[in-house]
Parts: structure tokens; C-alpha cells; sequence
């Protein structure tokens, strides 16, 4: 049995990961940074705060970084801290994915990134504040979203760091000398990205995951979106210099389809392959079934694998995601490519663009790296009004995060239905005004 079976088989048995670690991370940053007083800052700040001190390790059978650490129990001290922190930051106000407006229903500019590295998005970012005259009050929001990027940045590029040193040490005091040569080797491609552009189909794949783990850890990911086109320029280039085989490459891929179940479990990874490019040119490569065909090697939950279905499909990559499902596995899902296309164009979304979706988690359409559309928040459940409105202006169930305060309502001038009804729409407005509140928030986050 190979290490990447034994992975998929220790995955796939459930291993726990541990979430408390990070929750009480972030709960201990929410204190730290408590007195900054703008959002996007300090959600800045505890996601830079997370990456250097969440601990950094790898599992014995594991080729890739960037993983919550395996699950152990708090000691008495690291409990009553962690129950401390949480009652904290539940009294403050939670920074997650739906108090930003959106969930997971996204894919970053990973091309970029491989393209320029974190380094050259930080010059980009420092020349742009440095033609931002922050004495005129429209251009403050934009001063402020460069400002947070900046911070968390940085914080990838210092997660990176503490990887590679823990790689280093580990590797000087293995004894098999095999593995020791891995863990040189990864630990020389943190010594490069993601703050460097990548050199090889090995570091490219590392980079990206190490940034979508980042914007993970904050409880907001991003998704995988279209690997066989980011990554299939290093692939060509490893293939024709004889560094990287067909076989290795796969067995990154089913590696990085482990990491996508360690972090998010049952929730739909995203990632999809063919279609075409943003020139309406066919998509399709050697990469496009490799990324198929470790569905059926790895048989894993994760990550939710879709295929563009258009009329240049080859008919092998078409027969092989049916044979696959015919095994009873779940995926490849198929989608209509000219159909989706033609759509997202009807709804204003720019041709090129339109060319570039992905199905954001379960089946949400939504443009890669270009829109950061709130497709399926806020979550609005317009049922609790009358939770507010019977209870005295109070929820009996969940945490009160849906609105601030009600004012009780006193039942028994409620004396016709429609007074009735008039109160529950004043109930249900202030619940989706609170909620939208909190979706405009990711206005900041296109600029």
C-alpha cells in the first residue's frame, strides 16, 4: 500500500481534525484586536494572528501542507481558556463567513497569484495606496481594503515560514532517509511560495493550496475553481523537462483531494475542469482527467468535482466520468456549459467572465475570481420573526446574531390579523435589514 493510500484510507476513516484549536485562536485574536475600531482590519488582523500561531505539522504519509492538526484533548487550563475566549467573543460578535454577507461561494484569482506570487501583489497593493489621496473621504474604503490585505498577506507568506522551519527540523531527525528527502523537498518549496511565483507543476499546486488553507482558517474559504487550466502550464513544463510523471502528478492530486476532507468534511469543495478559456477557446488537457480520474482512486467526499459538458468534450473524458458514476459515486456532476454561459450574460456578467464559472459549493453559479456575488447569503429564515414576535422580542433557539434587538410586542393589541401581519413585516424588515447590513460589508472586498 502506497502512503497516498494509506492517507485516503486514514481520511476517510473520519479522523477528527481539531477545530478548537483555531476557534480559540480567533477568539483569543477577537480580544487582542478588540479595540480597532474597522472591520476589515480586524478581520485582517486575527487571520494574520491564526497563521502564526496555529500549529504547523504534517502526518507521516502527506506530500502537501495545510491542515488543521490532528485532534487531541484540552488539558483543564486550555478548556477553561477556550470556554473563556468563546463566551467572549460570542458577547463581541463573531468575524465569520456570514457576518461578512457571504459563505464559501467563491474562488480567488488563483492564476495571479502562480503568475506573480504574494510578493508581487504586495507591490501592486503598495502602489495603489500610494495613489490613493486619503484626504478625499471616497477613496478611505479603498485605503482600508488594501490596508487588510496587506496584513493578511503577509500572514500567508509568515504560515509559510513556520511550515518550511518545521519541515526542516523534521527532516533532520527522521531516520528513514526516504522521507527525509520529501520533506527537504517540500520544505524547499516553502522556502519559495507562495510569496515567489511557482517553477514547477509540484510548487504551484502547493501554492494554491496553502492560500485557499488561509483564507480557510477564518471561517470564509475560497474553492479550488479550475486547476486544469492554472495549473496545466507547469504540468507541460515538468512533463517535457522530465522532472514530473503522469502517475506523481496523480498521486498530488489525490493528495490535495485528502486535504480538501480534512478541512472541510461534508461541505462541497468545489472544482471543476473543462469548458473553455476566458477567449471562448476549448479547455481541455492531460490534467482534466487526472482530475477526473482520482475521483475514482481516491473515492472520497471531497472535493465536489463538476465537468463543463459542451461539444467539444472528448468522448474519453465523457465515458470516463460515466463509468465512474456508475460505480455509485456521486461525481463528476455535469454542466451545461453553453447553457450557464448564455445565462450569466443575461444577468449582466461581461462574456469573459461568464466563460469562467464555477458551481460554488453545491450547484450556485458563480464567476471565478471576478464577482464575489452573495449567491446564497445572507441566510435569511423569515420564520423566526415569530420566534421574536411570541417570546418577547427574544429568540429561544440559536445564538443572536440574526438581529440585535426586538421590542417586545405586546399579544393582545395584536386584535385582526392584519395588525397581526403589520408587526410580523416590521419583525421580518428589521431581521433582513441586519442581514444586509452585514453582506455590504463585502463591498469593501471588491474594490
Amino acid at each position: 500500500m502506497t502512503r497516498t493510500q494509506k492517507l485516503i484510507q486514514e481520511t476517510a476513516a473520519g479522523n477528527s481534525w481539531r477545530q478548537r484549536e483555531t476557534e480559540l485562536l480567533r477568539n483569543q485574536a477577537l480580544r487582542l484586536y478588540a479595540a480597532e475600531p474597522v472591520h476589515n482590519i480586524k478581520h485582517a488582523q486575527v487571520e494574520c494572528y491564526l497563521m502564526e500561531h496555529i500549529t504547523a505539522e504534517i502526518g507521516p504519509n502527506e506530500l502537501l501542507v495545510g491542515r488543521l492538526p490532528v485532534d487531541c484533548p484540552f488539558s483543564p487550563d486550555e478548556e477553561k481558556a477556550f470556554q473563556d475566549e468563546a463566551a467572549y467573543a460570542k458577547a463581541v460578535g463573531r468575524i465569520n463567513g456570514i457576518d461578512s454577507g457571504a459563505t464559501y461561494h467563491r474562488v480567488l484569482d488563483y492564476e495571479k497569484v502562480l503568475k506573480i506570487g504574494i510578493s508581487g501583489i504586495l507591490q501592486e497593493i503598495a502602489k495603489r495606496r500610494a495613489a490613493i489621496d486619503v484626504t478625499q473621504p471616497d477613496t478611505i474604503e479603498r485605503a482600508v481594503v488594501y490596508q487588510a490585505a496587506e496584513i493578511a498577506l503577509k500572514g500567508a507568506v509568515i504560515l509559510a515560514e513556520r511550515y518550511r522551519q518545521m519541515l526542516a527540523e523534521l527532516a533532520d531527525t527522521t531516520s528513514d532517509a526516504d522521507r527525509a528527502g520529501e520533506l527537504r523537498t517540500l520544505a524547499g518549496i516553502l522556502a519559495r511560495v507562495p510569496d515567489q511565483p511557482p517553477r514547477s507543476f509540484y510548487e504551484a499546486l502547493q501554492s494554491m493550496w496553502l492560500i485557499q488553507f488561509c483564507a480557510f482558517l477564518i471561517g470564509d474559504f475560497s474553492l479550488t475553481g479550475r486547476p486544469d487550466q492554472y495549473l496545466y502550464p507547469y504540468y507541460r513544463h515538468d512533463l517535457e523537462t522530465g522532472v514530473l510523471t503522469p502517475e506523481f502528478a496523480l498521486e498530488l492530486i489525490e493528495q490535495l483531494y485528502c486535504k480538501n476532507n480534512q478541512i472541510y468534511g461534508t461541505w462541497p469543495a468545489s472544482l471543476m475542469v473543462g469548458g473553455v478559456d476566458r477567449d471562448g477557446r476549448p479547455n481541455w488537457n492531460e490534467l482534466s482527467y487526472l482530475f477526473v480520474r482520482a475521483i475514482e482512486t481516491t473515492k472520497l467526499i471531497n472535493p465536489s468535482v463538476a465537468v463543463c459538458y459542451n461539444e467539444d468534450i472528448p468522448e474519453d473524458l465523457l465515458q470516463l466520468g460515466v463509468k465512474i458514476i456508475a460505480q455509485g459515486l456521486t461525481k463528476p456532476a455535469f454542466f451545461n456549459d453553453r447553457l450557464i454561459i448564455e445565462g450569466l450574460v443575461r444577468a449582466g456578467v461581461i462574456l469573459e467572465d461568464a466563460r469562467q464559472y464555477i458551481h460554488s459549493t453545491c450547484v450556485e453559479i458563480t464567476p471565478i475570481a471576478a464577482s464575489n456575488i452573495s449567491v446564497a447569503t445572507p441566510y435569511i429564515n423569515l420564520c423566526k420573526a415569530f420566534e421574536y414576535l411570541f417570546h418577547d422580542g427574544r429568540k429561544i433557539y440559536g445564538d443572536e446574531e440574526a438581529i440585535d434587538q426586538v421590542t417586545a410586542t405586546d399579544l393582545s393589541e395584536l386584535k385582526t390579523f392584519a395588525s397581526f401581519y403589520r408587526r410580523y413585516k416590521e419583525i421580518a424588515a428589521g431581521i433582513i435589514r441586519t442581514q444586509l447590513q452585514h453582506a455590504s460589508r463585502d463591498v469593501y472586498l471588491k474594490a
